[in-house]
């Protein structure tokens, strides 16, 4: 998959995945980063991305087709954004993975427990529907 785009899909149930896409739209160095819920199954098939079963927080999609998970897509997104963020991502990426994923993992296991859970995904807000990527109609 290539695009003139990267793509962030989150676990849309989720407040703590939430909270985070409306952090990141005000901080974006510009708009070449596309949001879509993880449960969209719709539309990260027609955007022919595979997706392992056991991802079900974040995942990244860079323009080029690199696909990011864990640790990494958290420290990737760090790229996207304005300064001081992309220097903290580089610094954090200091950290080997085996120390960060299993961090990322852990909060990511718990983050309904700790942060809640919402019934559905939230109603974008006008900014955050320019960010969204639109499901096919079939």
């Amino acid at each position: 998959m290539n695009s003139d785009y990267n793509i962030l899909l989150v676990d849309g149930e989720c407040i703590l995945c939430n909270n985070l896409v409306l952090w990141i739209i005000p901080r974006l160095k510009n708009k070449n980063l596309r949001v879509a819920a993880l449960q969209d199954k719709a539309l990260i098939k027609s955007l022919g991305i595979q997706i392992s079963e056991d991802i079900d927080s974040i995942f990244y999609v860079e323009s080029s087709g690199k696909q990011l998970f864990y640790s990494d897509a958290a420290l990737r997104i760090g790229l996207d954004l304005k300064t001081p963020y992309p220097l903290i991502s580089r610094i954090l990426r200091v950290v080997p993975k085996f120390l960060r994923d299993p961090i990322y993992r852990w909060v990511a296991k718990n983050r309904y427990r700790i942060f809640g859970k919402k019934e559905s995904c939230a109603l974008p807000s006008a900014e955050l529907k320019s960010l969204e990527i639109k499901s096919p109609s079939f």
